[in-house]
C-alpha cells in the first residue's frame, strides 16, 4: 500500500551539506534547514532547489502555521522564530528549550523540551503551558489528521505515545500506541514524525522509516539508504506522493503509492 514496485531511494541533487530537519509546505513544497540548521531551503513542487533564509541562529524542528508562515525551534536561544513567506524573521515565543513542534489547525503549537522531559502547549496569545511532564526526553511530535490525537516520540525508543486533545488544548488518556522495532542495546530515536491521507504514521528511526496503521499495527520498515539512522522526513511533490527524508546528513526521495498531509493552507495558483 505505500511501495512502489521499482522505487528506491535516490540522493536529491543540489548543494545541501549537513541536512538536519525538513518540514512539509503549502503546494507539496519542502523545506530543508542545512548547515546543521543555519540555512533553510525550498523544495518546490516539481523538485527544483530554491533559497529561501538564513536564520539567525540554527534551526531544529520546523512546521507550518495556518497563517502561512513556518515555524522553527531556535533551541540554542530558548526561542521559537516564524519566517514570512521571504524568509523574513521574527521572534515568536521567548524562554522555552524547544526541539521540535507541531501546530495545529487552530494555531495552537505543541512543543517538545527534551531537557524538561515535558510537552508545552502555546496558545494564541503567546501564552505557554506545559501540559506533560513525564515523556523522558521527548523529541519528535506530530498529530492526527483529525487533530483530535497528539504523539510524540522520546529517546527511549520502545513506543510511541499518543495522547487525546482536549476542549482546553490541554493533554489526556496518555497510551503507549506504537510499538517500534529497534535492535537490543540501542536506544531509541524519533526526533520525527509524519502521516499521510490513509492515517498511516512514518517514523523516522535508527532503523528506517516504521509505518504504522491507524489501529497503531506496523506495516513494516522502509529501510535506511546508507548505514546512519532517519532524522526526518517529510512528504512533497505537486500530488504529495514522494516522502523526502534526511539519512547521514544527506538529503534523499522516493515516490510512494501513499499521499501526504499538511496543515499549511495551499496557495492561490
Amino acid at each position: 500500500m505505500v511501495l512502489l514496485p521499482g522505487e528506491n531511494w535516490r540522493s536529491v541533487p543540489g548543494d545541501l551539506p549537513f541536512v538536519h530537519s525538513l518540514a512539509s509546505g503549502p503546494n507539496g513544497e519542502v523545506y530543508v534547514a542545512h548547515h546543521e540548521g543555519r540555512q533553510i531551503d525550498r523544495i518546490d513542487r516539481d523538485g527544483k532547489l530554491h533559497a529561501f533564509a538564513r536564520p539567525s541562529s540554527a534551526v531544529m524542528g520546523m512546521a507550518f502555521a495556518p497563517d502561512g508562515r513556518l515555524y522553527a525551534c531556535q533551541t540554542g536561544k530558548n526561542r521559537i522564530i516564524a519566517l514570512d513567506a521571504k524568509g523574513k524573521e521574527s521572534v515568536l515565543i521567548e524562554d522555552l528549550p524547544a526541539f521540535y513542534l507541531a501546530v495545529t489547525r487552530d494555531g495552537w503549537i505543541y512543543a517538545t523540551s527534551p531537557s524538561e522531559n515535558a510537552i508545552y502547549r502555546i496558545g494564541k496569545d503567546g501564552k505557554k503551558k506545559c501540559v506533560e511532564q513525564h515523556m523522558p526526553t521527548a523529541l519528535g511530535i506530530t498529530l492526527w489528521v483529525d487533530q483530535g490525537t497528539l504523539v510524540a516520540g522520546d529517546m527511549e525508543g520502545r513506543h510511541l505515545t499518543a495522547f487525546r486533545i482536549d476542549k482546553d488544548g490541554n493533554l489526556g488518556a496518555r497510551e503507549k500506541y506504537y510499538t517500534l522495532r529497534r535492535r537490543t542495546g540501542e536506544d531509541g530515536l524519533v526526533a520525527a514524525m509524519t502521516l499521510d491521507s490513509a492515517r498511516r504514521l512514518y517514523a523516522a528511526t535508527r532503523l528506517g522509516v516504521q509505518v504504522f496503521d491507524p489501529t497503531g499495527r506496523m506495516c513494516g520498515v522502509l529501510l535506511r539508504p546508507e548505514p546512519a539512522p532517519v532524522i526526518s522526513l517529510a512528504f512533497g511533490g505537486a500530488d504529495m506522493d514522494r516522502l523526502y527524508i534526511v539519512c547521514g546528513g544527506k538529503l534523499y526521495v522516493r515516490k510512494t503509492k501513499a499521499k501526504g498531509v499538511t496543515l499549511a493552507p495551499a496557495k492561490s495558483q
